[in-house]
């Protein structure tokens, strides 16, 4: 769990974050939801509590947070390079998987 007590990580967050997408006067009503940490489908809060993520983190975790494959490959690519766009230029990653 987070070192930084969650009623300062609420206060903060809603003093200092903007949460795009959000409907904001919904949003300051109501404390944030603070997620620290993720494994396989379920997400968990800055208190413990366990979440089923329904939502997939918006469709990029189809396999689930924290799948050893993936985050084995993940830190390997990132010894190599973590970003290019393919912008005029091209990596040997995207034409493998291309």
């Amino acid at each position: 769990m987070s070192t930084i007590p969650a009623g300062t990580l609420r206060d903060w967050d809603h003093a200092n974050l903007w949460h795009p997408f959000t409907p904001l006067a919904d949003w300051a009503a109501v404390d944030p939801l603070i997620i620290e940490r993720a494994e396989g489908v379920y997400l968990f809060d800055v208190e413990g509590y366990r979440y089923l993520d329904g939502v997939g983190s918006l469709w990029c975790n189809v396999h689930g947070h924290r799948h050893p494959a993936l985050d084995a490959a993940i830190r390997a690519q990132l010894d190599k390079v973590a970003h290019t766009t393919l912008l005029g230029v091209s990596h040997p990653g995207a034409i493998e998987l291309a």
